[in-house]
């Protein structure tokens, strides 16, 4: 785990991120790569990073958890501000960051968002076509964002769209309670395999 910042041209402040990388990582190949939104009111530290990033690190993919802007280490004035349009842009800046690392993959980039998080890579999504798959959990519906279930009957144009509810566990319990993330990487995984780092296409080439 590599902890950083950056500041791209566009920038009037820095962004503080965590990257995570898979076992026997090698800077000289390529990953598939997941941006990771952390929560209303948390921090890369957190579930974006140590439970759901670290979970996706193992599982092959680098991971890119940062701190919001105006948030944890990250810049800009006034601080502790939950700014919904800075939010979805600051995904569009930390992908202009990772393509400029030579082991990211730019043609297999994905996104992950944790409660409001969730609204913010999908909102991010709409217009930011380097994304090429995301996974929510429990999208929080809080001023201009939409519920999640909303938002997954407007997703008619999604090739492949999947819903999955965990019955007897809280959205609270989902955050970094061992079993109900377990059941939620289950489902998460294959399908961020699938359409970010591309392994069906892959093994239907080389057969």
């Amino acid at each position: 785990m590599e902890q950083m910042t950056f500041r791209n041209n566009d920038m009037a402040w820095d962004i503080a991120a965590l990257i995570l990388t898979p076992p026997d990582f090698d800077p000289k190949k390529t990953y598939p790569t997941i941006i990771s939104v952390h929560p209303f009111g948390s921090c890369k530290e957190q579930t974006s990073g140590e439970v759901y990033g670290k979970r996706l690190a193992d599982q092959g993919f680098v991971v890119i958890a940062y701190d919001a802007s105006y948030q944890g280490e990250s810049g800009g004035q006034p601080r502790w501000v939950e700014d919904p349009t800075q939010r979805v842009e600051d995904v569009s800046h930390v992908i202009d960051y990772a393509v400029t690392l030579t082991y990211v993959d730019a043609d297999r980039i994905g996104g992950i968002g944790i409660c409001g998080g969730g609204g913010y890579i999908l909102s991010a999504a709409l217009t930011e076509k380097r994304i090429k798959a995301v996974a929510c959990q429990k999208v929080g519906a809080f001023g201009a964002y939409c519920d999640g279930m909303e938002a997954y009957g407007r997703a008619t144009a999604s090739r492949d769209r999947q819903l999955v509810s965990l019955e007897d566990w809280s959205h609270s319990d989902l955050y970094d309670k061992q079993e109900p993330v377990s059941l939620a990487m289950d489902r998460m995984v294959p399908f961020l395999k699938q359409h970010v780092a591309g392994e069906a296409a892959q093994a239907k080439a080389a057969g």
